[in-house]
């Protein structure tokens, strides 16, 4: 099934020049935005990459992010992102793509996990317009074939992924504890070795 057949993929986001910034700090409305940095390769948004902006007049919410929407980088290296509730209200910028309307045949977070395959890849490296930066247009990625499995199998590759994604964040978060631990004991024998 083509991707256009399951969502609205039509859109892209706000270019953030042609918005007008607020000239008084107190005045406005202030937005977090989505940039390249912010999409993890994991499907998820980082949000210590958001950035923030105050602008005169309230931006048009199809330039907004809504829960389960998907949002996906023009260039490379491509990848998807699904708008969780804790993501709504955040501006989209001009170089990333808004996946809408998801059809109830695909669960939001099996078609990023999809878009985000090597699988879906392969068929986007194909059509990648050959510049200084490669891009993808809209056209492509409303012609991407898209494998639709069922609800219940949908949900299970789901399953499968966020507890990956947490081993994964457990097995960095004993890395780091266990670099800060052999770093303090570096150095806790180099000052022994000093004193002596």
């Amino acid at each position: 099934m083509k991707l256009k057949d399951l969502v609205n993929v039509s859109r892209s986001g706000v270019v953030l020049n042609r918005l007008k910034k607020s000239k008084e700090p107190l005045e406005g409305y202030a937005y977090r935005y989505i940039t390249v940095k912010s999409l993890k390769g994991d499907g998820k948004i980082d949000f210590k990459e958001l950035e923030e902006t105050k602008v005169e007049e309230s931006v048009n919410p199809r330039y907004l992010t809504e829960y389960n929407d998907i949002v996906m980088r023009s260039s490379e290296p491509f990848s998807a992102s699904v708008i969780e509730q804790n993501a709504e209200n955040l501006i989209v910028t001009s170089n990333l793509y808004v996946l809408k309307e998801i059809s109830e045949k695909v669960l939001p977070e099996y078609l990023c996990i999809y878009l985000n395959s090597k699988q879906a890849m392969r068929q986007l490296v194909r059509h990648v317009s050959q510049s200084t930066i490669s891009t993808i247009s809209i056209k492509t990625i409303a012609e991407l074939d898209v494998i639709i499995p069922t609800i219940e199998t949908q949900q299970r590759i789901i399953d499968i992924s966020n507890t990956a994604h947490k081993e994964i964040e457990l097995l960095e978060e004993l890395l780091n504890a266990k670099q800060v631990l052999s770093n303090s004991v570096i150095e806790s024998l180099i000052s022994d070795k000093e004193k002596k």
